[in-house]
């Protein structure tokens, strides 16, 4: 059985997260069954994986609780189309929210939800900044 010591944001310490895949995470999605995840068997809160690369079971960052992965999905709606699609690179929009949050930043590592919505808050600051640029 693979095991991994990760970070779970429900339990609040670092936790031997076990292996899993998509079958018993999202019962009901046989489109996910065959993805791997990394589950939390003291809470049940659960990471997927980089699994379109080299390192197909390695975790997306720490294990989030609902509300955390919710807030993320928040974050990723305003964040993903500033690199996307406003001519501003990824690496240069992280480095911008790692400066305005005091530490490297990146979605997967938030691990409270007060982390969340200081994030939130810098992602729409930069969005505005870059909205006022356009517009003058």
């Amino acid at each position: 059985m693979d095991e991994q010591i990760i970070y779970c944001c429900g339990c609040a310490i670092d936790v031997t997260a076990r292996l899993t895949n998509g079958a018993e995470v999202y019962p009901n999605r046989p489109d996910l069954a065959h993805l791997p995840f990394w589950i939390c068997d003291q809470c049940g809160n659960y990471v997927g994986c980089h699994h379109r690369t080299p390192k197909a079971t390695q975790p997306l960052g720490v294990i989030p609780t609902p509300d955390l992965r919710n807030a993320r999905r928040w974050i990723h709606l305003i964040l993903d189309p500033l690199w996307k699609k406003k001519g501003m690179s990824r690496r240069k929009l992280y480095g911008l929210l790692s400066k305005k949050m005091g530490q490297e930043f990146h979605t997967a590592k938030l691990k409270t939800i007060e982390e969340a919505r200081l994030a939130y808050l810098a992602v729409r600051q930069i969005e505005q900044d870059s909205r006022k640029r356009l517009n003058d």
